[in-house]
C-alpha cells in the first residue's frame, strides 16, 4: 500500500506520539506547525520532520503533505480541519472532531464535497480488541446484551488554564475521557440511545469535572457511565450479558506503555458458571499505528474511515448532554 506524506499541527503529548508512530512505520513527515515554536523545533529534530513552519497556512501551502494530523487543543479542531480540507489535504483530526455536532457535520460535509478523507481520532474505534469483542457478543454464546457499565476517572491537578479545565479550550471530563466512554456504549448497544439522564458537578471554571450518565435504547439495553477529572476511578468497561460478562480493564503497564481503556489489548470473559477466558488481540503500543493505517487505507480505497459515522453519533450525544448541563464553549457562541 502507498505510504502518504504527513504534516502535523501541535507539539504536545499526542502530536509527538503520532510523530513517533509515523517515524516507526517509515513515513515521511514533511512539516510541523505549533504555537509553541520551541516544542515544534524539538519535535522536528527528534522525529526527522523536514520543516518547522511559522503558520498553518504556510505549511498547507508549502509542505507537500497528503495528510494533515491535527493534535492541537479542542477549540481549534474545526478551524484547522476546514483550512486543511480547503487546501486539498486529507485530515486526521484528534478527537473530538469539533466542539459539537454542527461543527462535526460541517467538516464531514466539506470533506465529502472536496472528495477528501476525514477521520476522527477516537482510538478505541480502531483497536483490534474491540472488533474481537464484537465478534464474541454477536456470536450469541453469552446471550443478549443487557447492560454496559463504564467508569473512567483520572485525577488532574486543577489548573484553570489547562486543556482539561479551561472552558476556552473546550475542556471538561465529557469532551476528553467521556468521549471514549460514550463511544464504547455506541459501539455495542443495538441502536442509538433514546433516553439519556445525567447529573453533573462543575469545576470553578465552568467545565464538568465529575458526572454520571445513564442511557437506554428501544431494546431496553441500559448503559451507565461514571466520569471524573477530580477523583480516581477504576478505568474499565463491562459488557453484561445473559450468560456472563466481558471486562476490559485499563492499566498502566510496568514498562510505561499506556494500556488504558481506549488502547486496551486484552479483556476477560467471565461465564455465569465461574469459568473465565482471556481475550487478547492487538497491541496497545501500536494504537496510533492502527489509526494511521486505517486513515491511509481509507484514502487508497476512496472510502470513509471505519467508525466515522459512529463518531458523528457520539458527538450528537455529547452535544445534547452539554446542552442539558448548560455548558457552552466561547468559540461555539462566537465571543
Amino acid at each position: 500500500m502507498q505510504k502518504y506524506k504527513w504534516a502535523i499541527t501541535g507539539s504536545g503529548w499526542i502530536s509527538t506520539q503520532m510523530a513517533q508512530a509515523l517515524q516507526d512505520t517509515g513515513h515521511e513527515i514533511t512539516g510541523i506547525f505549533s504555537i509553541d515554536e520551541e516544542g515544534a523545533k524539538e519535535a522536528a529534530d527528534k522525529y526527522g520532520i523536514r520543516t518547522v513552519y511559522p503558520s498553518l497556512e504556510s505549511m498547507l501551502a508549502d509542505s507537500g503533505a497528503d495528510i494533515l494530523y491535527i493534535g492541537t487543543p479542542n477549540e481549534v479542531h474545526e478551524q484547522e480541519t476546514v483550512a486543511a480540507l480547503r487546501a486539498g489535504k486529507h485530515v486526521f483530526c484528534e478527537k473530538p472532531l469539533g466542539l459539537n455536532d454542527r461543527q462535526f457535520s460541517h467538516c464531514l460535509d466539506l470533506a465529502e464535497e472536496k472528495g477528501l478523507v476525514l477521520m476522527d481520532g477516537t482510538t478505541l474505534l480502531h483497536m483490534p480488541l474491540y472488533r474481537k469483542i464484537r465478534e464474541v457478543t454477536e456470536s450469541g454464546k453469552l446471550g443478549r446484551l443487557k447492560m454496559i457499565q463504564v467508569s473512567y476517572g483520572i485525577q488532574k491537578s486543577f489548573d484553570p488554564k489547562s486543556r482539561f479545565y479551561s472552558l476556552d479550550l473546550g475542556g471538561g471530563a465529557l469532551m476528553d475521557i467521556g468521549l471514549y466512554a460514550v463511544s464504547f456504549l455506541c459501539l455495542y448497544l443495538d441502536g442509538t440511545p433514546e433516553t439519556i439522564r445525567t447529573c453533573v458537578s462543575r469545576a470553578s471554571t465552568g467545565v464538568d469535572d465529575t458526572s454520571a450518565i445513564i442511557v437506554q435504547n428501544d431494546r431496553n439495553q441500559i448503559g451507565t457511565i461514571a466520569l471524573s477529572l477530580d477523583c480516581m476511578m477504576p478505568e474499565q468497561a463491562v459488557l453484561c450479558l445473559e450468560k456472563g460478562y466481558i471486562l476490559v480493564n485499563g492499566i498502566q503497564r510496568e514498562d510505561g506503555v499506556d494500556n488504558g481503556f481506549p488502547r486496551a489489548d486484552h479483556a476477560i470473559l467471565c461465564y455465569a458458571d465461574g469459568r473465565t477466558e482471556e481475550i487478547r488481540c492487538g497491541n496497545a503500543e501500536k494504537a496510533l499505528e492502527y489509526e494511521a493505517a486505517e486513515m491511509e487505507e481509507a484514502i487508497s480505497q476512496e472510502r470513509r474511515p471505519e467508525g466515522l459515522l459512529r463518531a458523528k453519533s457520539v458527538m450528537k450525544i455529547l452535544t445534547d448532554i452539554r446542552k442539558e448541563w448548560g455548558i457552552e464553549f466561547p468559540s461555539e457562541t462566537g465571543h
